[in-house]
């Protein structure tokens, strides 16, 4: 959640910080660090229910 309110922002603040020649590497390395964070957030349980799943199997 916290990486997809961080992409929020980014997204809704964009026209205004488009001014900056800086800005478009920094965005593109926050979006990635989001994008890093929503998949591990997303990765976490899948990857602990498959282990676990073949735990059982065994």
């Amino acid at each position: 959640m916290t990486a997809l309110s961080t992409a929020g922002a980014f997204f809704y603040f964009w026209p205004q910080m488009r001014g900056f020649l800086a800005v478009p590497l920094l965005f593109t390395a926050v979006m990635f660090v989001a994008l890093v964070l929503a998949l591990t957030a997303f990765a976490l349980p899948v990857v602990s229910r498959v282990q676990s799943w073949q735990a059982k199997q065994k």
